[in-house]
């Protein structure tokens, strides 16, 4: 019997249980993403001993190890593989990281990229990978089950509340964490109202702050602020692009021109398309923006470590492209140790001016197809 008959036989027998199995895993995988992270919230929101650290930690390690279960799970029951492979391939490469770290962590007690990172000076790594890794999973395993699974109610829901409703869920998240005891330096933690106001600013980026942000909020906090930043940066093409994936559990069809003025160019149909460009075009303005903080630096500034550095280039470039106007400096860019640091102000001007500008703007001046096509017929308009 030959491979070919092998495996139709073995397609034959999934097949049978395919859709029962796929679905238990969407619902475990969602329960487990949701502990996680909650577990997560309370192992770094808390101060703990060291055998709450342990649990914790376990857990985690846990659902680390159901999310590879679980992507075998999927690949298995797949009769495409290399085109499930070639659409998880971001996915695929966690697992395989986290395999590895798996097998180093449990027969060699040694975590290989938090060592390489540790090395170049960046020791909060570990940490912020930990944080990255809970919050992708379960944001991919949520939009999974959104879109496809009949687990969650068809509501017909207008765009706009929508729109209003993630923005809300953004800032009453950040509030909540905001106030966690080891968010800040203070004994009872931060205040709801201030909370509320920091959340606000920093998710609908006014740059309006009731604390000095260096003195006030730990290295944790100022990483919730950061993510805030980044999520409420996101811009209203980005948002729009998001709501047209949604409607194809929620929007009715009347409501589709609406979602093509949020999206502004394309059709619905290439909505997660165009988030996913978003999304990678934005982080890379950023990422470039941090490296040329990361060298542009004045030496008088005595950061801790090289992570440090790198810290404060990544906040200030996403705050900057993003125009939150949130510093890690309590003078901002009229900081003593900033004033005269011309370079640094570069930076950031440029940055706030492609942050300004927009995406889609962005996107047909710099996107290899419209530059070369300008470049056969320079009378060709800049279409934005």
């Amino acid at each position: 019997m030959n491979i070919q008959k092998l495996r139709e036989q073995g397609n034959l027998f999934l097949y049978g249980n395919k859709d029962m199995v796929l679905r238990i895993g969407k619902i475990l995988s969602l329960t487990i993403s949701l502990l996680a992270i909650l577990v997560l919230i309370f192992y770094y929101g808390f101060p703990l001993d060291e055998k709450t650290k342990d649990l914790c930690l376990s857990v985690i390690q846990g659902s680390f190890l159901f999310y590879v279960l679980h992507y075998l799970v999927r690949f298995i029951y797949d009769f495409h593989p290399k085109q499930f492979l070639r659409d998880n391939w971001f996915e695929g490469i966690l697992m395989g990281i986290l395999v590895v770290e798996g097998y180093l962590y449990t027969f060699h007690n040694f975590l290989l990229i938090p060592y390489f990172f540790k090395e170049l000076g960046v020791k909060r790594f570990k940490d912020v990978s930990t944080i990255f890794i809970q919050v992708y999973f379960f944001s991919v395993i949520w939009l999974e089950l959104a879109r496809s699974g009949p687990l969650i109610p068809r509501f017909k829901l207008n765009p706009a509340l929508i729109f209003i409703l993630s923005f809300v869920i953004i800032i009453l998240t950040g509030t909540g964490l905001l106030m966690l005891p080891e968010m800040s330096n203070t004994v009872n933690g931060m205040g709801f109202l201030d909370a509320l106001f920091t959340s606000s600013s920093a998710t609908c980026v006014t740059g309006l702050m009731v604390v000095d942000t260096p003195v006030f909020f730990t290295f944790k906090g100022e990483v919730v602020l950061l993510i805030l930043m980044k999520l409420g940066g996101l811009n209203i093409i980005a948002f729009g692009s998001f709501l047209a994936l949604a409607s194809k559990f929620g929007v009715g069809v009347k409501q589709h021109d609406v979602l093509e003025d949020f999206v502004n160019k394309g059709t619905v149909l290439s909505a997660k398309g165009m988030l996913r460009k978003v999304v990678l075009w934005s982080t890379g303005i950023e990422l470039l923006g941090a490296l040329m903080m990361q060298i542009f630096w004045d030496e008088k500034i005595a950061f801790v470590n090289e992570g440090q550095k790198w810290f404060y280039s990544i906040f200030h470039s996403v705050s900057a492209f993003n125009n939150a106007g949130i510093s890690l400096f309590s003078g901002g860019l009229g900081d003593p140790l900033v004033a005269d640091n011309y370079y640094i102000h570069w930076v950031v001007t440029i940055l706030v001016f492609f942050g300004a500008l927009g995406m889609l703007a962005i996107f047909d001046l710099f996107d290899p197809g419209n530059l070369r096509g300008r470049m056969r017929n320079p009378w060709k308009r800049i279409g934005f």
